[in-house]
């Protein structure tokens, strides 16, 4: 939308379909428990990266058991669900009933949340997030370590594939005088 068909523009940071199917990939080679939790913030990009990811692995068997929005100043209610008890020592979110959950959000609010709630049960449910992560002053390494998590970057670019030569040399090609 913003650069249109400008034939001297190309897409830097991937879109968030394109990271939805990362994510799917991903997903349909190393998860085997199929049931998944699908958390998203209130940005557009999170909305569409959330519902697409859902689509994708519902083709590959997964079952989506928990999707849900929450707006950043509601993240805390994102750790309470996590680690809600309904009985002494009994989770309301029984252990290993998820194989993995997407927080389709660079929010650091819910992102904080998210590996807090996950950190803080006695199960492990692999969680999908951001790099951005990473930066987030309250979140320890150790604690996405804990937490399993797998986190795309993406500006990430692959400088030893033929895919990489190819677009270097067309590139070059047209442009370079």
């Amino acid at each position: 939308q913003i650069i249109g068909s400008n034939p001297y523009s190309f897409l830097a940071n991937i879109v968030a379909e394109q990271k939805a199917r990362l994510f799917a990939e991903m997903s349909r080679e190393t998860f085997n428990n199929p049931n998944t939790a699908i958390i998203y913030g209130d940005a557009v990009r999170d909305s569409i990266l959330a519902w697409e990811y859902k689509r994708l692995i519902e083709q590959d068997s997964f079952e989506v058991v928990w999707m849900e929005k929450i707006p950043s100043r509601e993240a805390r209610s994102l750790f309470q669900q996590l680690t809600e008890e309904v009985g002494e020592d009994t989770l309301k979110m029984c252990p290993d009933s998820l194989g993995h959950m997407l927080v389709a959000s660079t929010n650091r609010l819910l992102a904080s949340a998210a590996i807090s709630g996950v950190d803080a049960r006695p199960d492990t449910i692999p969680v999908l997030g951001f790099m951005d992560w990473v930066d987030i002053k309250s979140m320890r390494f150790d604690q996405l370590e804990r937490a399993n998590a797998f986190l795309l970057v993406s500006n990430y670019l692959p400088r030893n594939t033929e895919r990489y030569e190819e677009f270097v040399s067309a590139y070059q090609e047209k442009y370079e005088e």
